[in-house]
């Protein structure tokens, strides 16, 4: 059971933290959650006399035991926190070599779910398609921030030119992409692997994965739910 949620700053300009205590029955322990910032912006929040499961990684902190969480469980409803090599799903660009395509075979990311919920910055019963994933090359024309279709957050876009086509490429919500040391602009060569959308006579890309240089930016797991997702509904 819960008995105490708190937000923490650990260095100075660091971003807070969420941490919650946890009463297992013969012991109360820290639970270590992750940044504010991810957790303000999920639908569901994690309150005082919640029953948690929590999966992670136990560690000492402070001279005193603590878990590192990488999955929660409230009630039928699951927060992944970290994939299974430990990665928090809220980290940025990542080493090239290794990483996976979007939508080819990763491992899990995300936050909160339930059912084909979504957290805040994605509407519900978005249009990535699995069957219209594909891999383009091309130079930033354009990044701009563009309001929601509710106008309650923005969402940044980039205008790429292909060489044989100049399209959208939608990325993510502002309070998520911004959070991240993601630098894009105009100029810029990237690889972009994601689906292909058409409303109407309007074509674009919802990403699902970014590749500048060396660097990937990871957006969305396989099955195409994005990282700032909120709830999902049972064990993963």
């Amino acid at each position: 059971e819960v008995v105490k949620v708190e937000k923490f700053t650990p260095l100075r300009g660091m971003s807070g933290g969420i941490h919650v205590m946890l009463k297992t029955g013969p012991e109360e322990i820290s639970v270590h959650l992750g940044p504010a910032w991810f957790f303000e912006n999920q639908e569901q929040q994690i309150e005082v006399k919640d029953h948690l499961e929590v999966t992670g990684s136990r560690i000492t902190y402070e001279g005193k035991p603590a878990i590192i969480a990488r999955e929660v469980m409230k009630g039928e409803d699951v927060l992944v926190l970290r994939n299974e090599q430990g990665v928090p799903q809220w980290s940025g660009w990542r080493g090239g070599k290794n990483a996976g395509q979007a939508g080819r075979g990763r491992q899990h990311h995300g936050g909160w779910g339930q059912g084909q919920g979504q957290g805040k910055g994605q509407p519900a019963g978005h249009r990535y398609d699995l069957n219209a994933i594909e891999t383009l090359s091309g130079k930033v024309l354009k990044v701009e921030r563009v309001d929601s279709r509710k106008g309650n957050w923005k969402g940044l876009h980039l205008l790429v030119d292909t060489g044989k086509e100049k399209i959208a490429v939608h990325l993510g919500p502002e309070w998520y992409m911004g959070k991240h040391d993601i630098e894009i602009a105009a100029g810029d060569q990237l690889n972009i692997t994601g689906s292909r959308v058409t409303e109407g006579q309007d074509t674009y890309i919802i990403a699902g994965e970014i590749r500048k240089g060396e660097a990937v930016y990871t957006l969305r797991d396989e099955a195409g739910k994005p990282a700032w997702k909120g709830w999902r509904q049972g064990k993963l």
